[in-house]
């Protein structure tokens, strides 16, 4: 299955983590460079962070 950044919508292949949604449990994948750019990234329920 392929993994894809929540805050840029790219594939993750490496030097990414992966969380649950605070709001529903959804897993939420974000590569290093959008955590290092703390760009925000949103949750399919509407959730959105830093």
């Amino acid at each position: 299955m392929v993994k894809k950044c929540a805050s840029f919508g790219t594939e993750v292949l490496k030097d990414y983590v992966e969380f649950p949604c605070p709001a529903c449990g959804e897993v939420i994948v974000r590569s290093s460079p959008a955590r290092a750019l703390a760009a925000k990234y949103s949750c399919k329920c509407g959730f959105t962070g830093p």
